[in-house]
């Protein structure tokens, strides 16, 4: 009995999830057409791709900086480095720049 119940409660949970994934399965799949194809003309949906690439292209950008953030500091004060002097590895314009030593030298 506690079997049963215990399959009856996690097809329960499992109907609860796929409600997330597409909210309109119970509807007719004419009505299920019309609402997206109005959803997709309103004005959020409109510019939705190019929100979603140009937030793409932040996360990649910012984890590009933390990366390369992490390699100069390692470069630097990482064991065995002879010189803490960014110019002696080629990256004195990190230093030179005011923008360049914030993005790439703080932690």
């Amino acid at each position: 009995d506690d079997a049963n119940h215990k399959l009856e409660e996690d097809q329960e949970e499992e109907e609860e999830f796929d409600y997330l994934a597409t909210p309109f399965a119970s509807l007719p799949p004419t009505l299920q057409n019309e609402i997206y194809t109005a959803e997709s003309q309103t004005p959020s949906a409109q510019n939705r791709l190019q929100r979603i690439l140009l937030y793409v292209a932040l996360a990649v950008l910012g984890a590009s900086i933390a990366f390369f953030n992490a390699f100069l500091e390692n470069l630097r004060y990482g064991e065995g480095s002879p010189s803490s002097d960014l110019a002696a590895y080629g990256f004195e314009w990190v230093e030179g720049n005011g923008i360049s030593d914030f993005l790439f030298l703080t932690k």
